[in-house]
């Protein structure tokens, strides 16, 4: 441990001493020395410097409205994400913010939930390393789910269980959101290798952020365009759960059985979404290993900090219920 208080040493200009001090958080050093031994300390990979009690995680979302950590878990996805970041944070006694204190000597790195760093203002260089978290970019380190292969999941579900008669329709996320693309990617694609895919089948809601993918307005847009088309569907492939729950209510509104008339699939599992009257079938995401591996990435990243950007994907089940069971 001593080499590297020596090399820190020597780049930062000040004694062994003064580094021991500033790494340890304990009182001499000033705050401008504290950060630059730390920043030292993250370019040449030096782990214990994440033990700093004046460092943090830092946390960026496009999640907008009120407190940061009260808005996240206001949501339906990242609620659970959030939850995976805090449990692993707890575990390696990290610290959380959503900002830079004075006091701190720099952050570990930036966690930016659901958009790409480059589309946050508020993320200034020297915020230390960032991983992404359900949004693949490969500058950085990333970590998404089996997006693609989960609608492959639920669409042969759907398959297997809609006559081959009948069309089976996908109503896709807004198409700025990358996690939603690669669902309808992969829905598209199964569909095509069964030979049921039909482009009339598929309704697109407008780019946008996440107010539009969560509104229940989803819903109810996609209900009106599948009523007009209900006679030759007998299966719906979802984006995500909260739209799909809002589509089952408006069509049972509507006077269409579920699963008798028309079967449902959602995607995500996700806390916050409504108990509807059918219990929805999904494709569950493992939220929390989202989240843990935001974590780790950033501690890799600190130990190696000249390593190639690694991207992580957790993988996805499918959960049958009742909404796309057999009549």
């Amino acid at each position: 441990m001593r080499y590297k208080y020596v090399q820190i040493a020597a780049e930062v200009g000040v004694s062994v001493s003064t580094v021991s001090l500033a790494l340890r958080g304990l009182k001499g050093p000033s705050e401008d020395t504290r950060r630059r031994v730390f920043d030292a300390a993250q370019r040449i990979g030096y782990f214990p410097a994440i033990l700093n009690p004046k460092a943090a995680i830092i946390l960026r979302s496009d999640r907008q409205g009120g407190e940061l950590f009260e808005a996240l878990r206001a949501d339906p996805f990242y609620a659970l994400v959030l939850a995976g970041i805090e449990a692993r944070a707890r575990a390696l006694r990290l610290r959380l913010d959503t900002g830079r204190s004075p006091g701190d000597v720099g952050p570990y790195g930036t966690v930016c939930l659901g958009r790409p760093v480059t589309e946050y203002p508020d993320c200034p260089p020297g915020a230390g390393p960032v991983v992404l978290v359900n949004d693949a970019d490969f500058r950085f380190d990333h970590v998404v789910t089996q997006d693609e292969a989960g609608a492959d999941m639920a669409i042969n579900h759907l398959v297997d269980r809609v006559p081959a008669g009948q069309g089976i329709a996908v109503v896709a996320g807004p198409g700025n959101h990358g996690a939603y693309g690669r669902r309808l990617k992969g829905a598209v694609a199964a569909l095509q290798d069964r030979g049921r895919f039909d482009p009339t089948l598929v309704f697109s809601l407008p780019s946008g952020g996440c107010r539009i993918a969560y509104a229940g307005g989803a819903g109810r847009d996609a209900a009106r365009w599948m009523l007009d088309r209900l006679a030759g569907v007998g299966g719906v492939f979802v984006y995500n759960d909260l739209a799909a729950a809002s589509l089952l209510t408006e069509l049972t509104a509507h006077g269409v059985r579920v699963p008798e008339g028309v079967k449902l699939v959602g995607f995500e599992d996700a806390l916050g979404t409504p108990g509807p009257t059918v219990p929805l079938s999904t494709v569950r995401v493992d939220h929390a290993s989202m989240g843990a591996w935001a974590v780790d990435l950033l501690l890799l990243r600190l130990m190696e900090p000249d390593r190639p950007p690694t991207g992580v994907t957790v993988g996805v089940s499918l959960v049958v219920r009742r909404s796309s069971e057999a009549a």
